[in-house]
């Protein structure tokens, strides 16, 4: 399958959408990922096949994975009254039930013994914990209606308060405005479960929580081993230091742990406050907490702490900002999270310990810190920007999406089937063990050391840049890549340093420059040893001058072997001002002078024309099969040449009697 596809159309920016990772173009143009699985369920692309991502509220996925089919068990067997939902799937939805709770109205009812039926409901929750909890202490739900409750409700275990209930002289029915149902407590609900063993449920549902003014406030406060369970709620929260729902904190009121579910819940407040708030580390709590968030959308920013030993999975969350804290063996997992994503480490990235960090289909940034390089962390097709300036972005791997780089410090292990931009000038660097079937537009930036972007990488393979790249010690092969240089100097810098003299081997490329009379394809500078192997450099300026192939930019560096190369519209081939022990190589310009001690088989060509290529002028860089290019190479699928075994479409090399020169293999077509 190939990594890049022409989507759109228009044959002037060639194949520019990735397949593998892309969930609106998932191994082909136009196939979604979602539609395997609708309408109950949501999917990503994994390397070109749609996968099951998770399910939509009130479903979940069946027993193997591939499907959600059977219905949410968050609450555990129970099931929202009158909501127009089964969520147990039992013989459809359950209503409002004197034997199982009391009926509350704010602004007909009367607390008193013996109230809070239909006919006769009680005022206020107070009512309800003065009367009602004490007489019937299992009637554990409460039905709301239409009014403002100036009172925080101290729950019993298992208790479910639902609002948008409307009263018409004794006769209930439910709304599914939220708007109708108005907390204004400081502490709207208050739930404490003296187990941390056996769970306990509680529900919040249908209405709103409103802030009476400066915290410290939380809307929802919760303590124990619960089941939390938010859904349809809107929580105004007002000054500093106020939380959404939030565990309790400090340590001394007892460990959290549990099940905590957020559906559909829109918090509205400044971004010093928090829709979620976890408690510190440092205070040793919150450990164990399984967190489900679906649908919140947040002004004030999202998270806080987050605990030890849990799962934490954020879908279709939109925040300001997003920050957390976490000690180790956490979870935490973003899908369709477009959020100003702040903080992933409170500007340490020390500060995660070995998590499991996964984000699905999101868009996050600017950011700073993401986890430690010890962490599982995997950005997956996700749309992720740096921070403007000291931005850090650590993590394993990068799989499809887009990076910007400007201005950051990005330490990735595997970066795969992206597309990466650095716009300059840019002080940023990108570090990554293997980069593959990428796109890299490093515009604004000349590609030079001193401004374009950095790439400090083991393997770069099948990638497309365009603007220059420089690559510094640790890489040590690159092949199959198409480099399309726009600016003065070289289009690709090879760079040693004086604490390392890597090997670079540089086989099967594309090198164009589409600079003036002062061209440059590939420069080898500092303490470095490079093999070139079978790769097309050249030049498109008509001017003469110093139009040179290949460099040697000083002394220290050296070219060990240059074989099968096809070099064209250059006046120098060779430019040698460093250790290459070949006499007279000072300038070159004949094919002969490369041909000496085993540095044979390259062609030179008069003009970039001459490589023949399918069309220079829109940069479809593929070769015809009249180009001196095919069958010219060396077998560069030695690990010594490279280990080049296929092309930068995955075309399986050879195709012809020999290897062909450059980024691709010639099979078929002109």
């Amino acid at each position: 399958m190939p990594a890049w596809a022409d989507c759109n159309a228009d044959a002037m920016d060639g194949e520019e959408t990735p397949l593998f990772y892309n969930s609106a173009h998932c191994g082909a143009c136009n196939v979604s990922v979602d539609e395997p699985f609708a309408p109950t369920g949501f999917g990503y692309c994994d390397a070109g096949t749609p996968r099951l991502l998770g399910c939509e509220l009130g479903w979940r996925a069946n027993v193997d994975g591939t499907a959600c089919d059977v219905c949410d068990s968050y609450l555990g067997g129970a099931d929202v009254p009158d909501n127009g939902l089964d969520e147990n799937c039992t013989s459809g939805d359950s209503t409002a039930d004197e034997s199982r709770g009391f009926f509350v109205d704010a602004v007909n009812g009367e607390d008193a013994a013996d109230r809070g039926t239909r006919a006769a409901p009680f005022r206020t929750l107070v009512g309800v914990m003065d009367y009602g909890w004490p007489a019937s202490p299992n009637r554990k739900e409460l039905y709301l209606a239409a009014g403002t409750y100036a009172d925080t409700l101290v729950a019993p275990q298992g208790a479910q308060v639902h609002g948008g209930f409307i009263n018409n002289n004794g006769t209930w029915s439910r709304s599914s405005d939220r708007s109708l149902t108005v907390i204004t407590a400081g502490t709207g609900f208050d739930f404490r479960h003296p187990s941390t063993t056996t769970p306990a449920l509680y529900v919040v549902d249908t209405l709103t929580i409103r802030q009476p003014g400066a915290g410290p406030y939380r809307a929802i406060h919760y303590a124990g081993y619960v089941r939390l369970y938010v859904q349809e709620v809107d929580i105004e929260l007002q000054g500093n230091n106020c939380y959404g729902v939030s565990p309790e904190h400090p340590a001394d009121q007892g460990v959290i742990e549990g099940y905590v579910g957020i559906f559909n819940v829109n918090v509205a407040g400044p971004p010093e406050c928090y829709a979620l708030g976890g408690a510190d580390p440092g205070y040793g709590v919150s450990t164990n907490v399984q967190l489900r968030a679906y649908g919140v959308n947040s002004s004030a920013q999202f998270g806080n702490s987050y605990p030890a030993a849990s799962t934490w999975t954020f879908t279709r969350v939109t925040a300001p900002r997003f920050m957390a804290q976490s000690t180790t063996s956490t979870r935490i997992e973003l899908s369709s999270f477009p959020a100003t994503w702040n903080n992933l480490g409170n500007d340490n990235y020390a500060d995660i310990n070995d998590p499991t960090f996964l984000a699905y289909r999101s868009t996050l940034g600017p950011t700073r810190t993401k986890c430690s390089l010890s962490s599982i962390c995997v950005a997956h097709d996700v749309s992720l920007t740096g921070a403007s300036s000291d931005g850090w972005i650590y993590m394993a791997s990068f799989l499809g999406g887009s990076l910007d780089v400007t201005g950051s410090v990005v330490d990735i292990g595997l970066i795969h089937n992206a597309d990466i931009q650095g716009r300059g000038p840019s002080t940023g660097y990108l570090n990554g063990h293997e980069i593959q079937d990428s796109h890299l537009w490093l515009s604004g930036n000349e590609a030079i050391q001193r401004s374009a972007s950095y790439f400090d990488v083991a393997v770069f393979e099948r990638n497309r840049v365009r603007g220059g790249a420089v690559f510094n010690p640790t890489m040590t092969l690159i092949r199959n890549n198409v480099f399309q240089g726009s600016s003065t100097g070289a289009v690709v810098t090879l760079y040693g340093d004086n604490y390392s003299v890597p090997t670079f081997t540089f086989s099967n490329n594309t090198v164009l420059s589409t600079a003036g009379a002062s061209c440059l394809g590939v420069r080898a500078s500092g303490p470095l040893q490079t093999l070139a192997y079978n790769n097309v450099v050249a030049c498109t300026s008509t001017t003469a001058g110093n139009r040179v192939a290949l460099e040697e930019s000083d002394t220290s560096a050296e070219f060990l072997g240059i074989q099968n190369n096809v070099l064209a519209g250059v006046d120098v081939l060779f430019k040698d001002e460093g250790a290459t022990s070949i006499s007279s190589l000072t300038v070159l310009n004949t094919s002969a002078s490369l041909n000496a001690d085993g540095r044979g088989g390259n062609t030179k060509l008069p003009s970039a024309d001459d490589v023949l290529f399918v069309d220079l002028l829109n940069l479809d860089l593929r070769v015809m099969e009249s180009s001196p290019a095919v069958n010219g190479g060396t077998n560069t699928s030695e690990e010594a040449k490279g280990g080049v075994t296929e092309d930068i479409l995955l075309q399986a090399r050879p195709c012809g009697s020999a290897h062909d020169v450059g980024a691709y293999e010639h099979c078929t077509g002109p």
